[in-house]
């Protein structure tokens, strides 16, 4: 069942500025969710007015199907975690976590059972007498994390918790969030602008833009079967190249760019012939192959441009040739078992790709 419904909800600042136009998402009980976007897309206002830091303009926010858009922060029984921790320098950090439950004149003992049970459940159980400053980036995260989980909330709002911390310890970080939502069960709702970070913790993701939802669902459909253009270059890397649709069959479809053709999958009725669009394909899905077993519509020749070793993968930059038609340079990730010695930049190779492998968008 859901627990959260924004139902048209609207948010604009003036009558001239939309943060956020016409929302309707539901949120189900025990879902991890995350609103995902570029700057300015509308998924922090979202939060914000989930949270009761911002008012909608027009709309209703329904919480476990009472409308909640009057009430004020503190009486939605929310956990919040930002990006600043925003913990208390003074206190230990046991007094910080305990701080919701005194607020809400919880008994002494209750409060050292559940702060302790907090505490173990980030791992910070032997830190309880020490004070934020003493305290590492990620482990002042994991105390902001236990205080909004002390409480027992039914919902947990995160606020881009991770993007202050560097690249090891926010994927450590990802991970023990993906616990925690586990085996804590809570309804989590996490903004971030960072896909592979929506993609490591998410059951679905919004994918923001411009104050509308592009594409809702799990990660997976996101990246494997994009909406548009919009979602397939926001989701993980990809390639893409401008054309004119030549031929429709069912749910796949001919692009010219150039004087090449390519074929790929198209969501139905999207285009009909003539129509202006882009093929979009994975930098995985491109393979260094000149079998002649290829689909000839999606080989091609291309230059290479550089080539970058990635520990675990290799990035191949090419230049296609599409017969004087400009496009930007291609990516290829290969294994580096898979990576041919002879390939050295400034060198043709033969690119292709299935049609399965590639989206008209």
């Amino acid at each position: 069942m859901s627990l959260i419904a924004f139902d048209h909800i609207s948010k604009s600042y003036g009558g001239k500025v939309t943060a956020v136009a016409d929302l309707q998402l539901s949120i189900d009980a025990g879902e991890f969710m995350t609103f995902l976007g570029p700057s300015g897309s509308g998924k922090t206002t979202t939060l914000m007015m989930l949270a009761g830091f911002e008012k909608p303009t027009s709309g209703s926010i329904l919480y476990d199907g009472r409308p909640i858009e009057k009430l004020p922060p503190w009486e939605r029984d929310m956990g919040v975690v930002f990006q600043s921790y925003s913990l208390f320098p003074h206190m230990t950090v046991a007094q910080n976590v305990a701080f919701p439950l005194e607020m809400r004149k919880t008994g002494r003992e209750e409060i050292r059972r559940r702060v302790s049970a907090a505490l173990d459940k980030v791992r910070l159980f032997h830190h309880a007498d020490r004070r934020p400053m003493q305290l590492s980036g990620g482990e002042q995260q994991r105390v902001a994390i236990a205080r909004a989980l002390v409480f027992d909330p039914k919902l947990v709002l995160l606020d881009e918790p991770l993007s202050a911390l560097d690249k090891n310890l926010r994927e450590e970080l990802q991970l023990e969030i993906r616990r925690l939502h586990r085996e804590v069960g809570v309804t989590m709702v996490f903004v971030t602008h960072d896909q592979s970070e929506a993609m490591t913790l998410s059951d679905r993701i919004a994918v923001f833009n411009r104050g509308r939802i592009e594409q809702l669902g799990p990660p997976e459909q996101l990246y494997d079967s994009p909406a548009n253009a919009f979602v397939a270059g926001f989701i993980g890397d990809n390639n893409r190249v401008s054309g004119t649709v030549v031929s429709v069959d069912g749910a796949e479809a001919t692009l010219k760019a150039g004087d090449r053709m390519f074929r790929g999958r198209m969501h139905p009725g999207q285009f009909a012939v003539g129509a202006e669009a882009g093929l979009s394909v994975r930098p995985e899905a491109v393979r260094l192959d000149q079998s002649p077993t290829d689909t000839p519509a999606n080989r091609l020749t291309a230059c290479v441009i550089d080539i970058i070793h990635q520990g675990d993968h290799f990035r191949i930059l090419v230049r296609p040739d599409l017969g004087g038609a400009e496009t930007a340079p291609w990516m290829i990730k290969l294994q580096p078992m898979q990576k041919p010695e002879a390939l050295t930049v400034g060198g043709t190779v033969t690119i292709g790709f299935r049609p399965e492998a590639a989206w008209i968008l």
